[in-house]
């Protein structure tokens, strides 16, 4: 083959330039069969179309590289067979668009080329459920869907792929989420009745329990929400009651026995206390008073007892007996100055 371009050449060339006319490359005797060859510009002689690879280079990356084969130029290969060909970045690449990503599947997302890379699409139905059949989100497919596990707010359901919300099922009671059941109560405070007197009422596993008293053996006062202590009971061997039921002293001789009427600086022993007997304008030492020991008309003087025992009224009036008169009583106690003439 090299040997019959390099005799066409060389007739080619003495044609041209020595005058030679009437020889053309018909003339040129060979012993091998004639190559596809190019006319040129007219003159009957005919060229290779190649003579090596680089004469048949189309400059293009996508459709693989040309080869030059007994001077005929020969298509190469394709560069991507399994993939895309991208011609600006001379590079095969897993997609040139968008579409060629396109899995032809809804749920999944729309698939997107980016930088001759297939990246997948965002979700449509975050958090919801996907129909592929008819490519639409919706809540659920089944009442179970729709179930938030909690007790006190009734049962879920699904109705057209839309949950809707379950029947309160505690109603006109408390719901315990925890014991998943209705109860008369979950706190303490479900039980308070607002009283005092009767403790404090607590919840245990939903049910009220009653309280413990707040004032076992002692008094309750309710409105004040605390409890009364009583004063202990003076025990003294002689007393004056009024006959209205007011503790009127202890009889002793003690000037300093804060009880006794023999104390005048105390309760019942000032002659300015009103709950003493020695009280000229009290209620319970004036003549003219009713509850007085000095009013000699008085059918209500005040009581003298002895421990738990009536012993004798004490009082001017002659005509109430068992009585002492109040007089020598003044006398009897050390307090002589009360004596009323």
């Amino acid at each position: 083959m090299r040997l019959l371009l390099l005799r066409s050449t060389m007739v080619f060339l003495l044609a041209t330039f020595c005058g030679c006319g009437g020889v053309t490359i018909t003339d040129v005797p060979t012993d091998e069969p004639a190559e596809q060859s190019t006319p040129d510009n007219g003159s009957g002689v005919t060229t290779p179309e190649c003579l090596e690879d680089l004469d048949c280079d189309d400059d293009l990356f996508c459709n693989g590289q040309e080869t030059c084969d007994d001077g005929t130029c020969v298509a190469g290969p394709s560069r991507c067979p399994s993939a895309f060909c991208d011609e600006a970045t001379r590079r095969c690449v897993e997609c040139i668009s968008d579409s060629n990503c396109d899995d032809g599947l809804f749920c999944n997302g729309l698939e997107a080329c980016v930088d001759g890379a297939c990246e997948v699409g965002i979700v449509p139905c975050a958090d919801l459920f996907c129909d592929e059949v008819t490519d639409a989100c919706f809540e659920c497919s089944s009442d179970f869907d729709c179930d938030n596990g909690l007790f006190c707010d009734g049962t879920e359901g699904c109705i057209d792929g839309v949950c809707i919300p379950g029947a309160a099922p505690c109603v006109g009671s408390l719901c315990d989420e925890t014991l998943r059941t209705c109860v008369e109560c979950i706190t303490d405070s479900n039980c308070d009745d607002r009283v005092f007197c009767n403790g404090a009422e607590w919840c245990l596993l939903g049910v009220c329990l009653a309280g413990f008293l707040p004032c076992p053996g002692i008094g309750c006062d309710e409105a004040a929400g605390s409890c009364v202590i009583e004063p202990p009971p003076i025990v003294v061997e002689t007393f004056i009651v009024a006959n209205d039921g007011q503790f009127l002293g202890v009889i002793s001789d003690n000037s300093f026995d804060p009880d006794s009427i023999a104390n005048s600086f105390g309760t019942y022993g000032n002659p300015f206390s009103s709950l003493s007997i020695w009280n000229e304008f009290g209620t319970y030492g004036s003549n003219f008073s009713l509850l007085s020991p000095w009013n000699n008309f008085t059918t209500t003087p005040p009581l003298i007892f002895e421990g738990d025992v009536f012993f004798a009224y004490l009082t001017t009036n002659t005509f109430r007996t068992p009585r002492i008169d109040p007089n020598d009583f003044a006398i009897l106690v050390g307090r002589p100055e009360e004596v009323r003439p």
